[in-house]
């Protein structure tokens, strides 16, 4: 007998001995009765304590729930908790399928204390399933291939496009191939859409075509809906990416066309004959057996209200499996970051408070893990394990109509300064996620389908809790905050590695801060901001923290505040990879980050940011783009290498840093400990701890993968870094992700203008520091030197492509502002030969040999000098330039064979004088050997 029983009794023996008292105590007696009575009914009105609603598989809905007579569906378990008072409900091990999502609303709430709780008996053994089984019976058909009919019974309209056998997930059959260790998409072909093989599929409707976005900041996929000739489709979709593109023209891939069923554990489901086709990895046994089919998109939904919320419900120990895919209904942006969503999940939460979640697993899922959106507060997810989801692992997503001037497209117009509610802090409504915790869970292989995903999405929420967080095998971010809508989240002793793993210009934590302070027009912010010191701050209650945690990020920064990330606390961190990135924010302090393989990567400032940089401790020199301001605070650093804090105060910083080459106790084992440094002490550095990263819940922890140490101290990136100072303005070729992240560029291609002079030529014709200029006339131009040849040779204005504001655009520019002395042209005196089949002058060995050209300049002009040449000599030869004011004496660069042509801008400038058409005479100087092969030059007006 349980304690309650023994209660019960107890209770009815006092009863019997109290109306059993004589008379002369019969006041004391109804006291002591009406106290036992009050018991007795507080008893009665408690469940026992070992009471349980038994759910299984097996069972029966009409079935009382007990031990020996459990129900069967979860659904029925839940309402008979609430008739009887129970708040426990145990499943048994098992797989529980169900006709729709189990549905939970305030009715089902538990109470503070005693949550209603669904607990699997064993562990990870009860499955929540989000699929129906299928009873099939496999037939050989050809090529290892096998094949059953599906019953008529199972709507394939509804879901079906997740397939599930013996517990694995085989894929659709797609091309190219699956390759887990392919860069993109797992395996990626310009041929997968090609029409040659467009004209090998007989009916390739409900067929999918997914590209990565040109950039590669997510991806974004299409249905195949026909064909409209032999070698094209129809197709819908490409609305995924709220930052917009065309297909990729090499990074894509599609799937479920039968024609591509040729790879192991590969299926096809036609849905005109019912026939499902498998190539398993081995065969199949004979005989009747299951497979199961994705049907639902959530398998629990908890909804309620702000007003009337579901409340107090736990998930313990449960599996939740099976889910559809929903890639095709991703189409709400959230706000400007370059994010859209789809709200859904296998677990759904809205208009709940105090959900926990615990010690579960999400598997097996074709959309979103777990998704809380609207209002909802004082959620756990703790203790869980989330692996081979197709979209993001746990989102704390609010409604953007709770933010003040909502905005949706990333780089739109802005809203005017006086129409900015500038009074209205923080949220407009309650409808966001707020006080919520995510601890100590496990999550990889997310992203699957879906690649603008995170391990944790937090967007239009408040004071979400990340600790303990192991992330890692994802597509993007392992954690994005979408914009500074409403802030306090606190990131801490989470680790972070291993993303951005099919996506690019983005980090292991990435936010933007696209709120309503923010546009592109830096001095009108600049302005505003002067104007309304709070403005970056009124779209957040609190300051947003990262802390204590380990990062790693190979293809981009690993911690990346991106567009307009503002009030942030970066403190205590240990970063593996691609270092700290700050751009176009406001109050960030980052602060004692030990940064063991980078540097600081501080892009596009604002004039006042009052961002506070101090006593951090990095690895590589800082890696600046384009910065107008230098906060509040930028000092007292360490550098591990001197040639790194000697560009740092070059640049105007870190007056008070210092240079110490620390050695580190083991970084193979990831052990950054080092012995006490006067310098470092001296510089305000507190060492911290660096065990607690990651996952502590031993079970998962033993599964946990920690990051590989960096090889060795990283440079910052190797990379062409000269300078073109011409038409008044500087260019330089893109060559660093940096120069990519600032501009919003799809690759490193083109010239770029680092900045000009206002009035000067270049700003006259309309050109704007940050443009990168893509092609000239339609024809691509992938550095500085391709674009001025290409403006040369078109001798008349021209056409060319743009980047700016992080699009592209159509410009006019003038003809080219200088002249071009080619080889053809040249008038030859005394030996040299041109090859017109090569197009350029060689056998130059006679020393009083010459070229000469008598072109049109402008008088009392600066020009500056672009040869283009190919010379073996390692001692190089000296040559002159003869015929302006002054001559100029240039020295030839070895470029390794007399047919490989470098253009080399000359340090030296040429000035005209008042003669419109000089004779221009290039001769050897001091010469051995043959002088060079010569191509041309271009002198272009440097503007001043």
């Amino acid at each position: 007998m349980n304690e309650k029983i023994f209660a019960l009794v107890r209770i009815l023996g006092l009863i019997h001995k109290v109306t059993q008292s004589p008379d002369s105590h019969r006041k004391t007696t109804t006291h002591k009765m009406k106290i036992l009575r009050l018991s007795l009914s507080t008893l009665l009105a408690c469940p026992l304590a070992n009471a349980a609603i038994h759910v299984a598989p097996d069972g029966s809905d009409g079935a009382d729930g007990s031990k020996n007579a459990p129900v069967a569906s979860i659904q029925r378990a839940m309402d008979l908790s609430v008739q009887q008072k129970d708040p426990l409900i145990l499943l048994a091990d098992g797989v529980y399928f169900s006709s729709a999502p189990l549905s939970l609303t305030a009715e089902h709430s538990g109470k503070e204390g005693r949550a209603r709780t669904i607990k699997a008996m064993t562990p990870g053994k009860a499955i929540i399933s989000a699929g129906q089984n299928v009873e099939v019976q496999w037939t050989s058909y050809r090529d290892g291939i096998y094949q059953t009919k599906i019953p008529k019974d199972l709507d394939l309209t509804v879901g079906c496009d997740g397939l599930f056998i013996d517990q694995q997930s085989p894929r659709m059959a797609r091309f190219p191939n699956y390759d887990r260790s392919a860069r993109w998409l797992k395996g990626s072909s310009a041929k997968a859409y090609s029409p040659k093989r467009i004209q090998s599929w007989s009916d390739p409707r409900g067929g999918f075509l997914h590209a990565m976005h040109r950039a590669h900041w997510g991806g974004s996929h299409w249905k195949i809906t026909g064909k409209k000739s032999a070698t094209e489709c129809t197709l819908e979709g490409g609305w995924m990416n709220n930052r917009g593109d065309t297909i990729h023209p090499n990074d894509r891939f599609v799937e479920n066309i039968f024609e591509e069923l040729d790879d192991a554990n590969e299926w096809f489901l036609n849905h005109k004959t019912r026939t499902l086709y498998f190539k398993p990895s081995k065969p199949l046994p004979k005989g009747k057996s299951a497979v199961i089919f994705s049907r639902h998109e959530s398998c629990v939904r908890i909804e309620g209200s702000e007003q009337k919320a579901a409340k107090h419900i736990r998930f313990e120990g449960v599996s939740f499996r099976h889910t559809s895919r929903t890639f095709m209904k991703t189409k709400e942006p959230l706000l400007r970051s370059d994010w859209k969503i789809y709200r859904q999940g296998a677990v759904f939460l809205t208009g709940a408070e105090h959900i926990h979640i615990a010690n579960a697993e999400f598997t097996q899922l074709g959309g979103n893990a777990y998704f809380a959106s609207g209002y909802n507060r004082h959620h756990k997810v703790t203790g869980s394990h989330f692996h081979h989801v197709g979209a993001g692992a746990i989102n704390f997503v609010g409604d953007t109509k709770a933010v003040h001037n909502p905005m949706y497209v990333p780089y739109g117009k802005p809203i005017t300064f006086d129409q900015i509610n500038k009074k209205d802090r923080g949220p407009k409504t309650n409808d966001y996620p707020a006080n919520c915790l995510a601890e100590d869970n496990l999550i990889h292989d997310i992203g699957l389908v879906e690649k603008q995903v995170a391990g944790l999405q937090i967007s239009v929420a408040h004071k979400i809790t990340a600790r303990h967080l192991s992330i890692y095998d994802v597509p993007r971010a392992g954690i994005n905050v979408g914009e500074n809508a409403f802030g306090g989240h606190l990131i801490e002793f989470c680790d972070v590695f291993d993303t951005v793993q099919e996506s690019s210009d983005h980090g292991s934590f990435n936010s933007w801060g696209r709120d309503r302070y923010w546009h592109t027009n830096y001095r009108l912010v600049d302005k505003q901001v002067a104007e309304f010191p709070d403005l970056p701050k009124i779209d957040m209650l609190d300051r947003n923290v990262i802390r204590n945690s380990r990062w790693r990020c190979d293809h981009g920064w690993d911690i990346d505040l991106d567009d307009g990330s503002s009030w942030y606390l970066i403190e205590n961190n240990l970063c593996l990879g691609g270092g700290i990135k700050l751009r176009e924010g406001y109050h960030r302090e980052v602060r004692n980050n030990l940064v063991v393989a980078n540097g600081f990567h501080p892009h596009v400032w604002f004039k006042q940011s009052e961002d506070v940089i101090e006593h951090n401790i990095w690895a590589a020199a800082i890696a600046d783009v384009r910065l107008t301001g230098k906060g509040k605070t930028w000092d007292h650093n360490i550098y591990l290498r001197q040639a790194d804090l000697k560009k740092a105060k070059a640049y105007g910083v870190d007056a008070h840093g210092v240079y110490a080459p620390l050695q580190f106790t083991d970084p193979q084992s990831l052990d950054y400990r080092f012995k006490p440094n006067a310098a470092v002490t001296q510089a305000g550095f507190r060492p911290f701890d660096l065990s607690q990263f990651g996952v502590q819940k031993p079970n998962l922890k033993s599964m946990a993968r920690t990051p590989e140490p960096p090889a060795e101290r990283a440079s910052n990136e190797k990379s062409d870094m000269r300078e073109y100072p011409v038409l008044g303005a500087r260019f330089k070729n893109v060559t660093t992700l940096g120069e990519v992240s600032a501009t919003g560029l799809p690759d490193q291609h083109g010239a770029l203008i680092i900045d000009l002079k206002k009035g000067g030529m270049a700003d006259n014709m309309g050109l704007e520091a940050r443009d990168v200029i893509r092609s000239v006339n339609d024809t691509p131009v992938a550095s500085c030197i391709e674009f001025f040849h290409a403006w040369a040779e078109a001798s008349q204005p021209i056409k060319v492509s743009l980047w700016r504001t992080q699009k592209e655009q159509e410009h006019t520019l003038p003809a080219f502002p200088g002249v071009s002395l080619t080889a053809a042209d040249a008038h030859i005196q005394g030996g040299p030969v041109y090859d017109q089949t090569k197009n350029y002058i060689g056998r130059w060995s006679n020393p009083k040999a010459s070229l000469q050209w008598k072109p049109t300049v402008k008088s009392d002009t600066t020009y500056r000098v672009l040869i283009t040449q190919a010379a073996t000599n390692k001692q190089p030869n000296q040559w002159i330039l003869k015929g302006m004011r002054k001559p100029l004496h240039g020295k030839t660069i070895a470029t390794g064979d007399w047919e490989v042509f470098q253009s080399i801008l000359l340090p030296d400038s040429l000035q005209s004088g008042t003669n419109a058409n000089p004779t221009l005479t290039l001769s050897p100087d001091k010469t051995k050997g043959a002088l060079m092969n010569f191509r041309k030059i271009l002198l272009i007006e440097s503007g001043k």
